[in-house]
């Protein structure tokens, strides 16, 4: 199919082409027209292809995509013979397929020279925008102008029956093209006539609108009155209501003094009285004061009474501590000198012995039990020196702190 469309539609040249390419210039391909009918009927021809004159007369330059889309729709309604109506086929009746004797075409003979076309990749994105402007610009073609119906481009359509029929005459034409313009007559008054009745219909339209606008703008300026009065009765009635309010204000204002007053009597009253509570319970705190000052005293008297008495008892315990220490220190001196004694008289004896005995016999040992008792009092008079030492300490810091004592409670 595209390969028939090559051959028989012919190519464009390529736009915007970048790169200059070697392209042979072309000639014009040579027709010849040979008028076989009458003379008075115009003879078709037939020009080569020019692509500048096409887009000169056309709509003015474009993107190259939609002008190829334009291009190549236009030479698909030039190429493709249109679908027949009934109408036409009524009125022409059954006709048999047979040459014209009208009309011949004859083309010189001559080589078919082929275009050279540039190829040029293109990329998934570029097609894609191509392709969306060529829908658009079906779309708007569609819209601006809708296609010619068949009634109204007959004219390939006769000539393809007229080839094929042979029968048709020049007074069918002619019964034909009547026909043609009475149904167009037709066709155009109904047009009138459908117009006029919308345009009556719009009038009629647009005047129940007016009227509904007016309708509509009454009922707002009563909806407007009455909002006014209902604002005015309120305002009225608020008026009223604030001036009750006012009054019924003033008067608790009066009724809120009178009350102040009275409570402000009241409270002087119980000023008063609360003054009188308070110098009587003055006196009696005063009273009460100096009773508990004077107990506080005695029982400070009594506190140093019994201090005195308690250092003069400590007092009396160190003094005989002092004497059993003293007579403790004498006894062990005692002691010490009855020891020496007998360690004196056991040394002369040793030595009587010595002298009376062997050289080699050895001199008698001390029996066990007078060591053992010599260390045990050792022991024991050590332990009772540092029990009275320590007894003495505690002493001398009680008295220390009795005397501290009774020094500030003198300062004080």
């Amino acid at each position: 199919m595209m390969g028939w469309i090559d051959r028989v539609v012919p190519q464009p040249p390529v736009p915007h082409v970048t790169e200059e390419t070697p392209v042979q210039e072309l000639q014009p391909a040579q027709t010849e027209v040979q008028d076989l009918g009458n003379e008075d009927d115009d003879g078709l021809e037939i020009t080569p292809f020019d692509a500048e004159e096409d887009v000169s007369e056309g709509e003015p330059e474009t993107a190259p995509e939609e002008w190829m889309f334009s291009w190549f729709v236009q030479g698909l309604e030039k190429v493709m013979p249109q679908p027949v109506t009934r109408e036409k086929q009524d009125t022409q009746g059954v006709a048999t397929a047979t040459p014209s004797p009208v009309e011949q075409i004859h083309a010189a003979p001559g080589e078919q020279e082929e275009t050279h076309l540039m190829l040029k990749e293109i990329d998934e994105s570029q097609l894609n925008e191509a392709m969306m402007a060529w829908a658009h610009r079906a779309e708007l073609q569609a819209e601006a102008r809708s296609l010619p119906t068949i009634q109204e481009e007959p004219q390939e359509e006769e000539t393809r029956l007229s080839l094929c029929s042979p029968n048709t005459t020049e007074e069918e034409e002619e019964k034909e093209e009547e026909e043609r313009k009475k149904e167009e007559e037709k066709r155009k008054k109904e047009e009138e006539e459908e117009e006029e009745e919308e345009e009556e219909e719009r009038r009629k339209e647009e005047e129940e609108m007016k009227q509904e606008e007016e309708d509509r703008k009454e009922e707002e300026e009563e909806r407007q009155k009455k909002e006014e009065d209902r604002k005015k009765e309120e305002e009225m009635k608020q008026e009223e209501e604030d001036k009750k309010k006012e009054e019924e204000e003033w008067k608790n204002e009066e009724e809120g003094r009178k009350k102040e007053e009275e409570e402000r009597k009241t409270e002087e009253e119980n000023r008063e009285k609360e003054e009188e509570e308070r110098k009587v319970e003055e006196e009696e705190d005063s009273k009460k004061e100096e009773e508990g000052r004077k107990k506080e005293e005695e029982e400070e008297r009594k506190e140093e009474e019994d201090r005195k008495k308690e250092e003069e008892e400590r007092k009396e315990e160190l003094k005989k501590k002092e004497e059993k220490r003293k007579k403790e220190k004498e006894r062990k001196k005692d002691k010490e000198k009855k020891k020496e004694e007998k360690g004196k008289e056991e040394d002369t004896k040793e030595e009587e012995q010595e002298e009376s005995a062997e050289p080699l016999l050895q001199p008698p040992c001390l029996p066990a039990e007078e060591g053992v008792d010599e260390a045990c009092l050792a022991q024991e008079a050590l332990r009772l020196e540092q029990l009275e030492e320590a007894e003495i300490s505690n002493l001398e810091g009680a008295l220390v702190q009795a005397e501290e004592e009774t020094a500030e409670a003198d300062a004080e």
